[in-house]
């Protein structure tokens, strides 16, 4: 037993993502990538590249543990491959 397939796993398990990625790929699961933790956005980089080996990655969330979204622009852009406004 575990959770419903139907559940959507918001995955902020950036030091492991790899193998976070496809335990939860595996059991069917749609995720959303939590990224930034107020260090670079170019952070989210890493997390979409390993993304994209898994099934059912719908999107990318930005998150702070400071209320900082000084960096909110710059984390899209390089999450979808722009180049960012500034860093």
């Amino acid at each position: 037993m575990g959770l419903r397939e139907d559940l959507v796993v918001v995955n902020w398990n950036f030091n492991y993502r790899k193998a976070s990625l496809k335990w939860f790929a595996e059991r069917r699961h749609s995720q959303v990538i939590a990224g930034f933790y107020d260090v670079s956005p170019m952070q989210i980089r890493t997390w979409m590249e390993d993304a994209r080996k898994v099934p059912n990655v719908e999107g990318a969330m930005y998150t702070t543990w400071k209320a900082n979204y000084e960096h909110l622009e710059a984390f899209a852009a390089y999450a979808w491959g722009g180049a960012p406004l500034s860093v």
